[in-house]
């Protein structure tokens, strides 16, 4: 396998959330053979990821849809991405599936999944995309801190207008 070939510092902590052992076994062994750039920890439920999510020490969630404690019939599989993003709306999340249907992949996206995998994807893309989840959502961190810096500073010249009017 070649490695990878991003600019990776890691570790990172990935939170796999998955019901099935085999599945979960599997994206671990993905992950373990990058040297210890991904850290993983697999938890099998909803709950037990929010409860998880909520020590901060993940980095991005890897989520599989329709786990056992989202409220099933969830034909589409969304209830867990929609309570991690409601209890955790900061955390980037990469979603697994089995089933792929291209409106549930949308409408994923539109809850703010970062990336939509199927779940036979080649480690370099599993990869790949963790990496770039993590990424998008520090610069979005990033750009809405320059944005408030930039909103107080407007805040403060308007208050120097006043005094100097």
């Amino acid at each position: 396998m070649s490695p990878l070939r991003l600019p990776v510092t890691g570790p990172y902590n990935v939170l796999l959330v998955e019901d099935h052992l085999d599945d979960a076994t599997l994206f671990q062994t993905m992950l373990e053979r990058f040297g210890g750039v991904w850290k993983t920890r697999v938890v099998n439920t909803c709950k037990r990821a929010v409860e998880t999510l909520a020590e901060g020490l993940t980095d991005v969630v890897l989520l599989d849809l329709g786990l056992p404690d989202t409220g099933l019939p969830d034909t589409e599989g969304l209830s867990a991405l929609k309570e991690i993003g409601r209890a955790h709306p900061e955390a980037p999340v990469v979603v697994l599936t089995g089933a792929f249907a291209e409106s549930t992949a949308q409408e994923a996206l539109r809850f703010g999944a970062q990336d939509w995998l199927s779940k036979d994807v080649q480690p370099d893309a599993l990869a790949r995309s963790l990496l770039y989840a993590i990424e998008r959502v520090a610069h979005v961190h990033s750009e809405n801190g320059r944005l408030a810096t930039l909103e107080r500073l407007v805040r403060v010249v308007e208050r120097l207008e006043g005094v100097c009017a």
